[in-house]
């Protein structure tokens, strides 16, 4: 049951801290535009899902965690 709040990931996605990502797909990669300075930025796909400037503005970039099944 819906409350009322609709949030888009362009609008949640600036006010994090920490963001992970597990997309499955080459072609999608996480706009750098909408990462807060500072951001720690995990990928746990088998892709890479960061752009490659977000370790100009990561303060942590996990770009693979390994197998995870």
């Amino acid at each position: 049951m819906a409350i009322g709040f609709a949030f888009k990931p362009e609008d949640v996605i600036p006010e994090c801290d920490v963001v992970i990502t597990g997309v499955p797909a080459a072609a999608y990669k996480m706009p750098t535009s909408l990462l807060k300075p500072g951001v720690v930025a995990v990928n746990f796909a088998s892709v890479r899902n960061f752009e490659p400037e977000v370790k100009d503005i990561a303060s942590i970039y996990v770009p693979s965690v390994g197998k995870v099944t």
